[in-house]
């Protein structure tokens, strides 16, 4: 079997006249030069046309002029060298190359990739970890439960990164720390919105025992309606509320203490319907407590109004 003919020249094919036909891409029609990104003892060589298309920062070192480029080079490329660890940055050109998605990060490696794309202003990557954050761990309609064994982390990214839009999640999940914690958490963060946590955390502690009192007021009102025999009605709450009263004032999980409400498992003596009463009553407190959130910890009037501070 014979070998294929090599391809026929022909003038239309040169590069000159290919360059006559075709007109360069505005987004896609890379230079091919690279850069050096020295990060403690590491190097990383990447495109520079994507440094420069994606970040601001990058567009302004590297947009200067051929000759006023610093004049070191490492294997023949122009080189960075920048003052982060390299954890960061390994982890961030792997979510910037696609080879990692930003919403499959654990909290260590999500406030790495942050952290850089926020200082570097890589916009893009910035608004999806800020998306995850949000739609995953700091939904704005999460009335109960937890999703995670610990919010800590990401209370921490939260607090690092000023991410107003999602503070009020943040200050309710780190209202059950102890005081010492809390006090560590904020000097490392943000220590100017201390004295506003700890109003609003007080203001937390007393949530459940107003549910209480409002509650014994609807029993009151309403009683028993199905005059069952073993349900003992407003004593039964009565004698719940005075037995977990000394509890929940020193706990700060209302949440949470409303959702075993809701399920009725520990209040003895209420009968089916009594039970489904106290439920819904639980229920729709609970969408107060969220909707409060924002004013009770100073941070704004409502939800509404920090929306203003997302990456859009």
């Amino acid at each position: 079997m014979s070998a294929p003919s090599p391809p026929t020249s022909d003038a239309s094919s040169t590069p000159n006249s290919l360059e006559s036909t075709y007109n360069p891409s505005n987004k896609y029609y890379f230079s091919g030069k690279m850069i050096v990104l020295l990060v403690e003892k590491t190097s990383f060589r990447v495109h520079q046309d994507l440094l420069i298309r994606s970040s601001q920062i990058f567009a302004d070192t590297l947009m200067v002029p051929d000759g006023e480029n610093n004049s070191q080079t490492l294997d023949g490329h122009p080189v960075i060298q920048l003052t982060d660890t390299e954890e960061e940055w390994d982890i961030f050109l792997d979510v910037f190359y696609g080879s990692v998605e930003a919403d499959s990060l654990e909290d260590t490696s999500l406030g790495n990739v942050l952290r850089i794309a926020n200082k570097y202003i890589f916009n893009k990557i910035s608004k999806t970890c800020e998306s995850y954050l949000q739609q995953k761990v700091f939904p704005y309609d999460r009335t109960s439960g937890h999703w995670f064994s610990n919010y800590i982390p990401y209370v921490k990214i939260v607090l690092e990164h000023n991410l107003l839009y999602m503070m009020p999640q943040a200050f309710y999940e780190a209202a059950s720390l102890e005081v010492t914690e809390i006090i560590t958490l904020f000097k490392k963060t943000r220590p100017e919105l201390l004295v506003k946590f700890l109003a609003g955390r007080d203001k937390i502690a007393t949530v459940v025992a107003g549910f209480a009192a409002d509650g014994i007021s609807g029993f009151l009102e309403g009683g028993c309606t199905v005059q069952d025999e073993s349900c003992s009605g407003i004593d039964a709450f009565l004698h719940y509320t005075t037995k977990m009263a000394p509890q929940w004032r020193t706990r700060y999980e209302p949440l949470a203490e409303l959702q075993s409400i809701v399920s009725g498992a520990e209040i003895d003596r209420l009968c089916n319907t009594c039970r489904e009463k106290v439920g819904q009553a639980s229920v729709s407190f609970q969408a107060e407590i969220w909707a409060d959130l924002p004013s009770v910890f100073g941070l704004a009037e409502s939800w509404a109004e920090l929306q203003k501070y997302r990456i859009e």
